[in-house]
């Protein structure tokens, strides 16, 4: 079991691991975005987001319980890494 436990953890930072990419927005999204930000930082001092916490809990958000036997299946680890983005996720989109 312990074997195990540490290939998931492994397994959690490999797919942890961050990466630029570039993606092409429409001008309104980008200002959405920018919104979403001010929003999310309005009356805070530490732990600021930015638009990459934005973009990346908007991407998070949708994904269920449901999906993550799927994505498992497809890419080992990932039900693991998803904890751990978890844990760790700074932005707290707002209700």
């Amino acid at each position: 079991m312990r074997q195990i436990t540490s290939i998931s953890r492994k397994r959690a930072d490999q797919l942890n691991t961050r990466r630029q990419i570039q993606v092409e927005l429409p001008e309104w999204v980008i200002r959405v975005l920018e919104f979403r930000v001010a929003e999310a930082n309005e009356g805070v001092t530490d732990d600021l987001v930015d638009v990459n916490d934005v973009v990346e809990w908007s991407l998070v958000a949708p994904i269920t319980v449901k999906d993550i036997p799927a994505y498992e299946a497809a890419i080992p680890g990932v039900s693991a890494a998803l904890s751990k983005w978890l844990a760790t996720s700074m932005y707290d989109p707002p209700m």
